[in-house]
């Protein structure tokens, strides 16, 4: 079902992006919180899906270990500076849970992704039900370093839910 609901996501993302008509108008809110609300985003902003361009670690051979597999990269077609990144999680979160019902390791997940990606802002989506959490926006406790290491940048994270 995850990959059901990332490939529905993207290709309503993608749909929105070159001013076609999604499948859920509630969903405007949504893609205008991800993407902006920039009526040419279409020509100067593109997604990617399941990008594999970049690795965690190497080792002493110099071999690039642990793939990071992003569900959804936003990205400056020209400069392709990523602007955001998004995993989809199908599962229902719930304010009864501890941590609303996110694995830690979801989080290590987003983080690690902004961090490799030098990218600020991060989204999980999550499937939206009847009685849903608000969107919630967190912000990660260690900041940040840019490429050249001269500033820190504090990366947030946003819980957001899409209607299916």
């Amino acid at each position: 079902m995850n990959k059901l609901f990332e490939s529905f996501v993207a290709s309503e993302m993608k749909k929105w992006l070159y001013g076609n008509k999604i499948s859920n108008e509630s969903n405007e809110v949504f893609m205008e919180q991800i993407c902006g609300n920039n009526i040419e985003l279409g020509r100067n902003f593109d997604i990617k899906t399941q990008e594999k361009s970049k690795y965690l670690v190497t080792n002493e051979d110099n071999k690039n270990r642990f793939q990071l597999n992003p569900d959804i990269v936003g990205y400056k077609k020209q400069t392709k500076q990523t602007l955001f990144i998004a995993d989809t999680k199908w599962k229902i979160l719930n304010e009864e849970q501890q941590n609303y019902g996110i694995s830690q390791s979801d989080m290590y997940q987003i983080f690690a992704y902004l961090t490799k990606y030098q990218c600020k802002r991060g989204f999980l989506i999550y499937p939206k039900v009847k009685d849903t959490l608000k969107n919630l926006e967190l912000i990660f406790k260690p900041e940040i370093l840019n490429k050249d290491n001269k500033e820190a940048n504090k990366a947030t994270l946003t819980l957001c839910f899409f209607n299916v």
